[in-house]
C-alpha cells in the first residue's frame, strides 16, 4: 500500500484511506465483529471529545467542537464519525427525562426515558441527559458528562445502568449536623462513578431541595441553602404529599410529625448534590427510622430525578426544623456505602 495515505472518514460510515493527490481511494471497513461492538466516545483521547451545553429557553441540547480542536469524533453502530460543526437537537416541551444520542447515521437525536430501548445503550452513542419540567420551564438536571466510551462493552453499560447505577468511590463527608439544630456546615469533595465516567464535585456549603409538584409530579428545585428542612415560607417544615391526584408541599402540623429528608448526589453540572424533601410523615422518630430503607426503595423505583444518582445521607427532621437524633443517638444514616439497586 502507498505510504502517502491519510486516514479520514467518508459519509460517516467507513474508514477511508485516500491518496494525497486524490487519484485513488481505497475503502477499508472494520470487521463485522468489531463493528457490532463499537459505540460511544474515545475517553482515552480527551481532544476527540466534544463540549456539551443546554439552553432552557429554546430546549436545545448542543454538542460542539472543543476550542483549539478541528473536530470531535464518536462511533455509532460500528460506524466512525467526525463532526467539524456544532450539532443541536430540541427536546419536546413535555415533562420527562431526556437522553441525547447520535444515531446510526451520526445524527443527534433525543428520546424520553419511557421510550428507551436496549439499543440506546448497546448500539448508538449516548452523549447527554436532562430532566425537564415543562411547567416551570426548567431543566432540573443538566448532565455534566454522559459521553460514555467505546472501551466499556455495550452490554456492560446497559446492565450497570439498570443494576448499580452511580457508585460512590471516595469522600463526601458531611459536617455541622447536630441534634436540635436546623442547619449544617457543608459536604466535602466527592468522587463518584457513572459506569466508565468519573465525576468529581468540589466542597460545597449549600444545596437545593427538590420535590414533586402538580398532577404529573414534575420535579421542582429550590434555591440552595444550608438548612436541614424546608419551610416554604411557613412556620413549620413541609413534606411532599401525594393527595391521590396531585403532588404538593404540606406543612407539618404538630410536634408528632417526623420526616425523612435525604441528601443525594446526581450528575447535574450546576448543583450535583440535592436534598430530597420527605414524602411521608411519622408519629415518632422510631417509626420514621424503621421505614427509612423502604422509602429509599420507593424513591429508586421512581428513579428520583434520574438513574444517575446516589444516596448520600438520610436524617430525621422534626416539624420545627431541627434535626432529631435516632434512637441509637446517631444524627444521620450514612448511605454512601449502601448498595442501592438502580431500578
Amino acid at each position: 500500500m502507498s505510504t502517502g495515505l491519510t486516514l479520514r472518514e467518508i459519509k460517516g460510515s467507513k474508514l477511508t484511506f485516500e491518496e494525497m493527490d486524490g487519484n485513488l481511494t481505497y475503502l477499508e471497513s472494520l470487521s463485522a465483529k468489531t463493528e457490532s461492538h463499537l459505540r460511544g466516545f474515545d475517553r482515552l483521547n480527551s481532544n476527540s471529545l466534544p463540549d456539551t451545553s443546554f439552553t432552557e429557553a429554546t430546549r436545545t441540547f448542543t454538542v460542539s467542537v472543543k476550542a483549539g480542536q478541528p473536530n470531535f469524533s464518536f462511533w455509532s453502530n460500528g460506524n466512525f464519525y467526525e463532526k467539524t460543526t456544532t450539532q443541536t437537537v430540541t427536546w419536546a416541551d413535555v415533562s420527562g427525562k431526556y437522553y441525547f444520542y447520535f444515531d446510526e447515521d451520526g445524527v443527534l437525536q433525543s428520546i424520553e426515558n419511557s421510550a428507551l430501548t436496549e439499543a440506546i445503550f448497546t448500539t448508538v452513542a449516548i452523549c447527554g441527559y436532562c430532566t425537564w419540567n415543562a411547567v416551570t420551564k426548567k431543566a432540573i438536571v443538566q448532565a455534566k458528562d454522559e459521553l460514555h466510551g467505546i472501551y466499556l462493552p455495550a452490554i456492560a453499560h446497559f446492565m450497570k445502568h439498570l443494576d448499580t447505577g452511580m457508585v460512590w468511590y471516595h469522600g463526601g463527608d458531611i459536617t455541622g449536623l447536630a441534634d436540635n439544630t436546623e442547619d449544617y456546615t457543608g459536604i466535602a469533595t466527592i468522587i463518584m462513578g457513572d459506569e466508565d465516567i468519573t465525576l468529581v464535585t468540589t466542597a460545597t456549603s449549600t444545596h437545593p431541595f427538590i420535590y414533586r409538584s402538580g398532577t404529573n409530579g414534575e420535579y421542582v428545585e429550590t434555591a440552595p441553602d444550608n438548612l436541614v428542612g424546608f419551610k416554604n415560607g411557613g412556620a413549620n417544615i413541609v413534606w411532599n404529599e401525594y393527595t391521590g391526584g396531585t403532588w404538593q408541599l404540606t406543612q407539618s402540623t404538630s410536634s408528632t410529625d417526623y420526616m425523612i429528608y435525604i441528601f443525594i448526589m446526581t450528575n447535574d453540572r450546576t448543583y450535583p448534590i440535592k436534598k430530597v424533601i420527605a414524602t411521608d410523615v411519622y408519629a415518632t422518630r422510631n417509626a420514621a427510622r424503621l421505614t427509612l430503607y423502604n422509602r429509599l426503595r420507593i424513591l429508586k423505583q421512581e428513579n428520583i430525578i434520574s438513574a444517575e444518582n446516589k444516596f448520600l445521607f438520610a436524617y430525621i427532621v422534626r416539624d420545627n426544623g431541627d434535626i432529631e437524633n435516632g434512637a441509637d443517638g446517631e444524627v444521620y444514616v450514612d448511605l454512601r456505602g449502601y448498595i442501592d439497586k438502580a431500578l
